[in-house]
C-alpha cells in the first residue's frame, strides 16, 4: 500500500524551492507514466507551477475545447486532496467538488479521476465501511452523473471527491478540500435556461474559507464578454475579483500559437490553389486573410487555443481540430462559418454569436460524424 505521508515528503524535494503542489504534480507524472499514462502537457505544468507559486486560491482559465482542462486539473485536485495538510472541523469529511456542464460531462470525469487514485496504487474496495488508508471506495451513478469517491488522506482523515453537473444544492455542504469549475460558461439550470453560476460560486467559494492552500479551478470555453468567467476575469484584471489567477498563453503558448496558425494559414493557401473546384479554392483564400490567424500572438493573453495547451506538433493539432470542426458540426449548419467554429470551439475565441450558435444542445445533436468537405 502506499505511504500518503512518506508520498507527501519525499514528493515535496523534488522542488525544494517551490510549493509543495509543484513537487507533487512532479511526483504524480512520474508515478503515472509508470502506468502508461501520458504527463501533463508542457504549457499545464508551467501555467500550474505559476499559479502555485502565486499563492493564490483562484485559478481561471479560459481555453479552447480538448485542451486537457479537465484531465490535467483532476489529476491535480486528487493529489491535493490526498497530501494537504487540513484543518478538520468535528468528524466532517473534506469535500472535493468536480463540477460540470451537465451529466454526460460529469461521467466523463469519473474515469481519469480513478485512473489517478488507481495509479497512485490506492485499492477499490466494496464498502464504504471498509475505507482505510491505501483504499478507496467509488459510487457511481451515471443516470444522474452523481458519483462520489472515498479515501483516507495522508494523515488518515477521511476525504471524499464528489463529481456531479453544476447546481446550487451541488456546491452547499460541508469543508471544501477544492473544487473543479468545469465549462462554467455552459452551465444552466434545470429547466435549461440561465446560468447558476453567480449563486453556485458564492456558496462554492465559501466551502474552501478556513482551508489553507485549499484552491478552486475556474475552466470553460469561453462564450462571450458577458459570460461568467470572461466576466470574472474582467473584474479581476480592474481589481473588483480578489485571489483570482489568470493563466495566460505565456511565451511558450505564444510560440505554439503562431506556429499553429502560420502552418494552418499554408494550408489554407494550397488549398486555394488545388481545391478540387472554384466555391473551395475561394472559401479557402477568404479563409486564408482572415486577420484573425494572422495577427501576432500576444503572450499575455487568456485566451488559451487547445493547439498552444496541448503537447503535439502545433501544425498538426490545429489541424485536427479543423478537421474535428467537419466532422463535428459540417459547412452551412445554422449559417455557421467553419473559421468561425474553429476558432470558437479551439481558439477560445468567440465570433459574434458564432460561441452559442456552436454549442446549442440542438446544434450538437444534430451534427454528423463524418469528414468535413472542407
Amino acid at each position: 500500500m502506499p505511504d500518503l505521508k512518506k508520498i507527501r515528503e519525499e514528493a515535496a524535494k523534488l522542488a525544494p524551492n517551490d510549493p509543495p503542489e509543484v513537487g507533487w504534480m512532479r511526483w504524480l507524472d512520474a508515478r503515472l507514466a509508470s502506468e502508461s499514462e501520458p504527463p501533463i502537457t508542457p504549457w499545464w505544468r508551467a501555467t500550474l507551477d505559476d499559479f502555485w507559486r502565486s499563492g493564490l486560491p483562484f485559478f481561471a482559465s479560459t481555453k479552447g475545447q480538448r485542451s486537457t482542462a479537465s484531465t490535467t486539473i483532476t489529476r491535480a485536485l486528487v493529489i491535493e486532496t490526498l497530501l494537504r495538510e487540513r484543518t478538520v472541523v468535528l468528524d466532517q469529511i473534506a469535500v472535493c467538488v468536480i463540477m460540470s456542464a451537465n451529466t454526460a460531462e460529469a461521467n466523463q470525469r469519473c474515469e481519469p479521476l480513478e485512473a489517478v487514485l488507481k495509479g497512485i496504487g490506492l485499492v477499490n474496495v466494496d464498502k464504504r465501511d471498509k475505507v482505510d488508508l491505501g483504499y478507496y471506495f467509488a459510487s457511481l451513478s451515471p443516470q444522474t452523473g452523481r458519483s462520489t469517491f472515498e479515501a483516507s488522506d495522508a494523515d488518515g482523515n477521511r476525504v471524499r471527491w464528489s463529481v456531479s453537473p453544476a447546481t446550487r444544492e451541488a456546491a452547499s455542504g460541508s469543508t471544501g478540500a477544492g473544487a473543479l469549475v468545469d465549462e462554467l460558461d455552459l452551465w444552466q439550470d434545470k429547466d435549461g435556461g440561465k446560468n447558476p453560476a453567480p449563486d453556485v460560486l458564492t456558496l462554492l467559494h465559501g466551502r474552501i474559507h478556513g482551508q489553507a492552500g485549499a484552491h478552486i479551478y475556474h475552466v470553460s470555453t469561453p462564450m462571450g464578454p458577458q459570460a461568467p468567467l470572461s466576466t470574472l476575469i474582467t473584474e479581476s484584471e480592474t481589481g473588483g475579483a480578489e485571489g483570482l489567477y489568470v493563466a495566460r498563453l505565456g511565451e511558450l503558448g505564444a510560440r505554439r500559437d503562431g506556429e499553429a496558425r502560420a502552418a494552418f494559414v499554408r494550408h489554407l493557401q494550397e488549398r486555394a490553389r488545388t481545391g478540387r473546384d472554384r466555391p473551395q479554392r475561394a472559401a479557402a483564400e477568404r479563409w486564408a486573410s482572415d486577420p484573425r490567424l494572422l495577427r501576432d500572438p500576444d503572450p499575455r493573453s487568456t485566451c488559451v487555443p487547445t493547439w498552444a495547451a496541448r503537447a503535439g506538433e502545433p501544425a498538426q493539432e490545429i489541424l485536427e481540430c479543423w478537421r474535428l470542426a467537419g466532422v463535428r458540426l459540417r459547412k452551412g449548419e445554422d449559417g455557421g462559418d467553419p473559421l468561425d467554429v474553429l476558432l470558437s470551439r479551439y481558439g477560445a475565441q468567440p465570433s459574434g454569436d458564432a460561441g452559442r450558435r456552436v454549442f446549442g444542445a440542438g446544434l450538437i445533436a444534430a451534427a454528423q460524424a463524418r469528414e468535413s468537405v472542407w
